[in-house]
């Protein structure tokens, strides 16, 4: 019952790597880069089982959430 590969970190680069692939992707180096740590903080806010939107309105606010 285990899946084929069971790194989290794979998976979470997958999505990425997807992206990258679709028609017309990442133009810019830094798009990859804004879009990595986009869903960097939303997959740590998942697995910690926090509230995702309501976690990136604190890091507006300066009141970031602590991991």
């Amino acid at each position: 019952t285990v899946p084929f590969e069971n790194n989290m970190s794979e998976r979470d680069l997958r999505k990425c790597k997807n992206r990258q692939k679709m028609s017309g992707g990442f133009r810019k180096n830094s798009g990859n880069k804004m879009y990595c740590s986009i869903m960097s903080f939303v997959e740590t806010c998942k697995r910690k089982k926090m509230q995702v939107l309501e976690n990136i309105k604190k890091v507006y606010e300066g009141k970031p959430a602590i991991f």
